[in-house]
């Protein structure tokens, strides 16, 4: 696919056709839902092309609508691996590129940041449409992307800042190779881990311990849970191989001298559209490590595409509130989803609190506090705010975390209860007051 001056209308075929091939291979004919709602959306954003404002809200309602029903009719208590899959995929990039073509209808005074470098002015033509939603690389697991992306992939324009007299295609092409593979590799370890883990520590001995001691099911839910999400980074880490063998996950590396003429195959990185960040997950020592660092790609959509338009709200919290709502409905109808997410914002209100507290009392600079306590309960909240998604269904779900007395959640509830008593009668943490240079002197 590293091909500059390539034949656009060729690439276009041929990421569609590929990427709906693995989709059939996967789900057979069940992927002509994702094939029809590519249709309709395209369609709409021909026919609101002039009022782009209804076309994204109809656009909208229709992908999260017809993904809904499909859980509808087919969803279980169980991890559903049919054309949904993909689907919920699609349903995000579908809607992603309508609010960006409505983005495109704006002044460009009005875009922010992220929407004047994401924003089409054009609306794409079906062909264009067709291999940007079904790209082989993204389109089973991800990872998310916009349509400016993919057209900069398309025609080269991603090697722009490349001195390509210095920095040949072949070393490009290389580089790429040696990056896609060593994610591929990783990929296949974190994949091993899961199996290997999940043999020994089954999901489904998370709703049987009814019999077990306190510690044997705190410690057996910590580390399934854990085990358990190392399948998705191993799944993420592959997809993310395919990416960048293709080259469209390039970027100039910040250490270079002068990132608009790029003279050193050393400064072009390939984690343009990484999904994850092995080293900060497994190492992580906040909640917003393990934010930054899992499901990247998805993450920055609900930011920009959520988050960000609901600012209108004038309440982060409601903000966060509305995305944070919108994922777990998007995942499906079972209770587990529902209380992975709830727990999400339970563990940002505490770490809000926390940071200030630690700023408070010096601790957010002290390596014995920072691992020997925030990287420990970091781990622990990790576990068991994910682990509803290997339970899934309610009676499960609370079976298993009644034995253990909920006492993450219990834990987490009651700190922050007593961080708002604590600001109520004036004992609120407070920053530092900053030294006065004169006076030290």
């Amino acid at each position: 696919m590293i091909r500059l001056g390539s034949h656009a209308p060729t690439k276009h075929a041929f990421s569609g056709l590929v990427g709906l091939a693995l989709a059939y291979f996967n789900f057979g004919v069940d992927v002509y839902h994702c094939v029809l709602t590519m249709f309709v959306t395209w369609l709409l954003l021909q026919v609101f092309s002039s009022q782009r404002k209804i076309g994204v809200a109809v656009s909208f309602v229709f992908n999260f609508a017809y993904l809904l029903i499909g859980y509808y009719f087919h969803s279980t208590e169980d991890y559903d691996i049919d054309w949904t899959l993909p689907q919920c995929v699609l349903c995000l990039r579908l809607i992603g590129l309508s609010w960006d073509c409505y983005d495109g209808s704006k002044p460009v005074d009005k875009l922010r940041s992220d929407q004047l470098l994401n924003h089409i002015r054009d609306i794409p033509g079906l062909l264009e449409t067709f291999g940007y939603t079904f790209f082989f690389g993204a389109v089973l697991t991800g990872p998310q992307f916009p349509l400016r992306r993919y057209r900069q992939f398309i025609s080269g324009h991603l090697f722009d800042k490349v001195h390509l007299a210095t920095v040949t295609m072949k070393q490009i092409r290389a580089a790429s190779r040696r990056a896609a593979l060593g994610r591929l590799a990783l990929g296949i370890v974190y994949l091993a881990v899961s199996n290997v883990g999940g043999a020994i520590f089954p999901a489904s001995r998370l709703t049987q311990l009814g019999d077990a001691s306190f510690v044997e099911a705190f410690f057996t839910i910590w580390i399934t849970a854990h085990v358990g999400l190392r399948k998705y980074l191993g799944v993420w880490l592959i997809a993310e191989g395919s990416c960048i063998i293709t080259g469209m996950a390039v970027e100039v590396s910040a250490a270079a001298p002068d990132r608009d003429n790029i003279r050193d195959i050393k400064h072009l990185e390939w984690h343009g559209l990484a999904n994850v960040k092995p080293s900060l997950f497994e190492l992580p020592l906040s909640v917003q490590d393990l934010i930054a660092s899992f499901n990247i790609n998805t993450n920055d959509w609900a930011k920009r595409y959520l988050f960000k338009r609901l600012m209108f709200l004038n309440n982060k919290n409601m903000s966060t509130i509305g995305t944070l709502a919108f994922l777990a409905l998007w995942h499906g109808y079972s209770f587990g989803y529902y209380l992975t997410f709830a727990t999400e914002f339970l563990s940002l209100l505490c770490l809000q609190t926390l940071t200030k507290r630690n700023k408070a009392l010096g601790l957010d600079q002290n390596v014995v506090y920072r691992w020997c306590v925030m990287f420990p309960v970091t781990h622990i909240v990790a576990a068991y705010g994910y682990v509803p998604f290997e339970t899934l269904g309610y009676g499960k779900t609370v079976t298993m975390l009644s034995s253990v007395g909920w006492i993450v959640h219990a834990a987490m509830l009651g700190y922050f209860v007593l961080e708002l008593a604590a600001g109520a009668v004036g004992m609120a943490p407070r920053a530092p007051k900053p030294v006065d240079e004169k006076k030290r002197q």
